[in-house]
């Protein structure tokens, strides 16, 4: 059985990440599978003190619930209104209203505070080419 420790460098990440890629497969249960979930455990240690992850993209937050739910974007079309606007949201180029981020974090638990982002940007998003909103409505 192998000891674990602490990751304190970025080579001892390198090596667990490529072991935890050796383990991926282990069944839960087994020594593989238990030293596995005591790698990934590490590595998420040594990420939350070293990697500045910065504030989460509301927009790949919300495409990340929808992948980890096993939901679409059509599972969407009910609250943002059809296939087309929520395409236009997902890429930055519609504004979501705050009805629409109440309903979205509802149905994916996505924190309201970076939903909200969206609905604090007037024209423009982190996904925008700058083009929306001229001014003439603010």
């Amino acid at each position: 059985m192998q000891i674990l420790q602490k990751i304190t460098n970025e080579s001892e990440h390198a090596v667990a990440m490529s072991r935890i890629d050796e383990l991926w497969e282990a069944d839960l249960g087994t020594p593989e599978g238990n030293e596995l979930d005591a790698l990934v455990k590490l590595v998420a240690a040594y990420e939350k003190e070293t990697v500045d992850w910065g504030e989460p993209d509301p927009y790949t937050a919300i495409e990340f619930r929808l992948d980890q739910q096993g939901m679409t974007e059509d599972d969407l079309v009910p609250i943002i209104g059809n296939r087309e606007k929520v395409a236009e949201l997902l890429s930055g180029k519609r504004k979501i209203t705050e009805e629409q981020a109440q309903a979205l974090h509802d149905l994916l638990r996505v924190p309201m505070d970076v939903l909200i982002e969206i609905t604090k940007t007037e024209g423009t998003s982190g996904r925008s080419n700058g083009t929306e909103g001229n001014g003439a409505d603010r």
